[in-house]
């Protein structure tokens, strides 16, 4: 073995894995710090041009308005061959996940339109929409796989080849239109993909040998789960290990590296995104227009009444059409008419539904809603997860144009994946990293971290945007909310397992002394004048 090749012991989690890499032979550090380095490095650069695909769910619209305020404060001289030179801002391509019951596209179009204050212009009949440097396309449904060699079918091959075009375009036009790759040689490209990666390697396999040639790295995000051994997350369920083999082929061809994220590795371990954002009910209202955030508060005031009233059904073992009757009795049609879909519906109370609404988990999730009424779009599968699968966007923050002085506080540490164990071994042969806070780094300082990035675009759009005004409309609907939610708790008190209903209590008190109360009713929140 050469002092530039190196092969840890086998790990079958996380923290062993960490251990092995504290325990290395010192001939092996220099090597192994090197190739961190070099990947840390690429994935944060800041000249690249960074393609981001995403989702339009809270999480994603937070990490999408961090980079794109801090890349439309950074501008590049360039000189001209005639005249002045040009200030030419950064670029960036974001790539809206196709998913069927939620319009990323119109959603993420809206988010870029409210960040920089422009109407966008619209091309390739509509599929891309162009803000300045900053471009929004149409990706794909991920929900369309291919089999196990990669290879769609008919109708689904047709929609992945346009897609790719489109995107091709759309890469070639920001790379004009921006200060990302400006000079000779310099065209570097940095992919960070979701958690399901066939199209990934559909666009790597089936894209022009220039840009094929540009990607410098890429990024892969929530697709492994590293802190239950190493297995797919949730969300990369859909993945196979062929999948993962034939990404493996491709980084080798290209000589780059693909960096896993993952938010608990990297120590975002909160499930409450209040913790990251400090009066979070009142700032959301400025990181994202009220085009959007119309829908979560629905969606989190459709959730508390349903969560209220599976349990007033669980007490008084009444189910289905009965609890419904009692929904519509006590929610005034009216106010809740714009918002009010899944608490009227039999289907979800079910004996089982009704019954399991007295869990922890669901309790928990019922307490951060009345606290702060802006629900994650994502299904219960995800909130099941915690932090690993409710904010896959956040493990982002320290990655990309606006993390160059965070590379030093990762690391993105080389591994080799046993494809019949699922063990991992630190190996200077593979192109996969996972990226992971240095030694020195802790919960405390991560979320510390998070914090302060984000306290820093509330700054800078306050400046821009100024404070966000409440409309009466939604003081209206909470306090319609708050009454139906309240009437029907407090018929339980007799009617559940014993211990439930002091829990339930937590829900309550953020009814009458939660963040959102205080804003829309000017009560006091936690002892705060």
């Amino acid at each position: 073995m050469s002092w530039t090749t190196f092969h840890g012991p086998w790990s079958k989690d996380l923290e062993a894995f960490k251990q092995s890499i504290t325990n290395m032979p010192s001939q092996y550090k220099e090597p192994f710090d090197a190739i961190a380095r070099e990947s840390s490095t690429t994935i944060c650069d800041m000249a690249a041009l960074h393609v981001w695909e995403s989702d339009s769910d809270i999480d994603a619209l937070l990490h999408l308005t961090h980079v794109i305020v801090k890349i439309r404060s950074i501008s590049t001289y360039i000189p001209q061959e005639t005249g002045k030179g040009k200030l030419i801002p950064l670029g960036m391509v974001i790539i809206a996940e196709l998913k069927q019951g939620r319009d990323n596209f119109r959603r993420l179009c809206e988010q870029v339109k409210h960040l920089t204050n422009s109407e966008g212009t619209r091309h390739l009949h509509g599929t891309v929409y162009a803000f300045g440097s900053i471009a929004v396309v149409k990706g794909v449904n991920n929900a369309l796989t291919p089999d196990v060699n990669g290879r769609y079918n008919a109708a689904t091959r047709s929609e992945m080849d346009a897609a790719v075009k489109r995107i091709n375009v759309t890469i070639d036009r920001i790379f004009k239109e921006s200060a990302s790759g400006i000079g000779p040689g310099n065209n570097k490209l940095i992919w960070h993909h979701g958690p399901v990666i066939h199209f990934l390697l559909h666009w790597i396999n089936n894209t022009t040998s220039t840009l094929r040639s540009y990607i410098g790295s890429i990024t892969v995000t929530s697709a492994l789960d590293f802190t239950q051994g190493f297995q797919p997350s949730i969300l990369g369920t859909q993945n196979k290990m062929k999948d993962l083999e034939r990404l493996e082929t491709y980084c080798k061809r290209l000589a780059i590296s693909a960096v896993f994220l993952d938010p608990k590795s990297q120590f975002v371990v909160h499930d409450c995104i209040a913790t990251y954002i400090y009066y979070f009910s009142w700032y959301i209202h400025t990181l994202v227009p009220q085009s959007l955030l119309r829908e979560h508060f629905h969606t989190a005031q459709d959730a508390l009444v349903t969560f209220a009233f599976r349990l007033r059904g669980a007490s008084e073992r009444k189910y289905t059409d009965d609890v419904v009757r009692m929904v519509k009795k006590h929610l005034d049609k009216y106010t809740a008419k714009p918002w009010a879909k899944f608490c009227i519906s039999p289907s979800n109370y079910t004996k089982q539904h009704c019954r399991n609404a007295a869990t922890d988990l669901q309790i928990h999730n019922a307490v951060q809603l009345a606290a702060d009424p802006f629900a994650f779009l994502a299904g219960d599968e995800r909130i099941a997860g915690g932090a690993s699968t409710m904010f896959p966007a956040l493990a982002r923050l320290f990655v990309g144009p606006c993390a160059g002085a965070l590379a030093n506080e990762y690391v993105s540490a080389p591994f080799g994946i046993d494809a019949q164990t699922f063990l991992i071994r630190a190996s200077s042969d593979s192109p996969f990293r996972v990226y992971i806070p240095a030694p020195e780094q802790t919960v405390d300082l991560v979320t510390e971290r998070v914090r302060g990035t984000f306290m820093a675009v509330i700054q800078c759009l306050r400046m821009q945007l100024g404070d966000p005004i409440l409309r009466t409309e939604e003081r209206m609907m909470w306090q319609e909310v708050k009454k139906a939610c309240g009437w029907a708790i407090d018929g339980c008190e007799f009617g559940l397992p014993g211990g439930v209903i002091e829990k339930v209590r937590f829900v309550e008190g953020k009814f009458v002394g939660g963040m959102w109360e205080w804003l829309v009713s000017g009560t006091p929140v936690d002892g705060w004048e």
